[in-house]
């Protein structure tokens, strides 16, 4: 992994692979005509025909950009037509190819240039460069036990959840549907990372709302890294639809310079237009410990933020009688206005991780988690308990909502889905599902 991290570019307003581009299937000949025309190589090419795009590992890109003949006032151009995108930052040869590949195709067909992107990084939520402070860390908590999964004639509701692998606590035990290579086994003699029990904490959470549903576990979270790209996502999410699932809990995300939805997520929750999709605001409010890195509290997170999905923050409540309000990590409302549930995100209980658990924090140079030095311990006997804060929890507890409202089917949880939104002013749920959509 540390060679794929030495070749993104981190950005406090995006992150992206410094030598990768996504094209329109369709018009991939036309972009590999012009690459090759530049002098760059294409060693890599991987074709999605659900997503309907090409994925292009490019070689040679910094000596074919460097040798240029328009590059002398490209820069320039650039500034000019971007505004504020460029404003601040390093321009990357990437950047400055897919700005002349765009001029050059608009000015040859009438302003028309093919659908191409960056292959954008997507992060756990909890993770670099969205937090800062102690709230990251997990807290143990008392064992519990979820409500009882009765037999069920009818199928259940069935939730994708993606993100870290899934460690199997017994007491989540016949709720989820995974592949071996899916569950994450402890090592003797070595500590788990906390983030590893991220997944773990979210199937519980979305459990006790809807304790007849079951956890399809989809990995594209690395629980040492917490590193990933838009198009294992997007890829992971169009190949879900064989599963048959009725929600996805998409607790990561991503942002762009421009603000823009990723083309690569854009294509992904089109293509997946028939599943309910949950994804997680953001922790990046304004925080004095934040990281200099973290984006601005009102920068869009993707795919939270697509008008095809559920954009959940999360809620402090200060006490039973206190109106619910977001929590200090959490975007305002006047700041993320794409936001559409505010749910319970402080101090959420779950299944978690067993023993001594490595505690670990963000290295923002590099993007990655680093070991802190102190461990915790969660609980004996293969069984751990813990709290924890953040946007994720909030998701998954609407995901949980939905789900436990859905009763079999995934048209039921559509139809809930809908009628969740079906008020055009702000109301609170009796499940604590504040819906705020303007």
């Amino acid at each position: 992994m540390a060679a794929e991290i030495s070749r993104i570019a981190r950005r406090a307003t995006e992150s992206f692979h410094v030598d990768q581009i996504v094209v329109d299937l369709k018009v991939q000949g036309l972009v590999r005509q012009e690459l090759l025309g530049l002098g760059i190589t294409l060693p890599v090419q991987e074709h999605n025909d659900a997503l309907g795009l090409t994925r292009f590992e490019l070689d040679g890109l910094d000596q074919a950009m460097a040798s240029l003949q328009t590059r002398a006032d490209l820069k320039e151009r650039m500034e000019k037509a971007g505004g504020k995108t460029y404003a601040g930052v390093a321009i990357t040869p990437l950047d400055e190819l897919l700005f002349h590949l765009r001029e050059e195709f608009a000015g040859k067909h009438f302003g028309w240039y093919p659908a191409m992107a960056k292959n954008r990084m997507c992060e756990s939520i909890e993770a670099a460069p969205y937090h800062g402070g102690s709230f990251g860390h997990p807290k143990r908590a008392p064992a519990f036990r979820l409500p009882p999964q009765t037999p069920q004639r009818d199928r259940r509701i069935r939730i994708g959840v993606f993100d870290t692998r899934l460690f199997p606590h017994p007491g989540l035990d016949g709720r989820y549907v995974s592949a071996p290579d899916v569950l994450i086994e402890q090592e003797e003699g070595k500590l788990l990372p906390s983030f590893a029990g991220h997944c773990l904490l979210i199937c519980s959470i979305a459990a006790e709302r809807a304790p007849e549903a079951e956890f399809v576990i989809k990995p594209v979270l690395d629980e040492r890294t917490l590193l990933t790209t838009t198009w294992e996502v997007a890829k992971a999410m169009v190949e879900s639809l064989k599963d048959d699932l009725d929600i996805f809990v998409l607790a990561l995300g991503g942002t762009s310079a421009d603000g823009q939805e990723p083309l690569v997520l854009q294509r992904a929750c089109e293509r997946t237009a028939g599943v309910v999709k949950v994804a997680a605001l953001g922790n990046h409010a304004d925080l004095p410990e934040s990281s200099p890195r973290k984006p601005p509290a009102g920068t869009p997170m993707w795919p939270a933020a697509s008008s095809t999905v559920i954009a959940v923050g999360a809620d402090d409540a200060t006490g039973d009688d206190a109106p619910a309000h977001e929590a200090f990590f959490s975007p305002r409302l006047d700041q993320a206005v794409w936001a559409d549930v505010m749910a319970p995100g402080v101090d959420r209980r779950g299944l978690f991780l067993p023993g001594d658990v490595q505690l670990v924090t963000v290295d923002d140079a590099q993007g990655r988690m680093v070991d802190v030095p102190k461990t915790e311990n969660f609980g004996e006997g293969g069984e751990g308990y813990a709290t924890w804060s953040g946007s994720s929890f909030a998701t998954a507890y609407v995901a949980g909502y939905l789900a436990g409202q859905g009763g079999s089917g995934g048209s039921a949880v559509a139809e809930e889905a809908n009628k969740l939104f079906s008020s055009a002013r702000v109301i609170s749920s009796p499940q604590d599902v504040r819906v705020v959509r303007r």
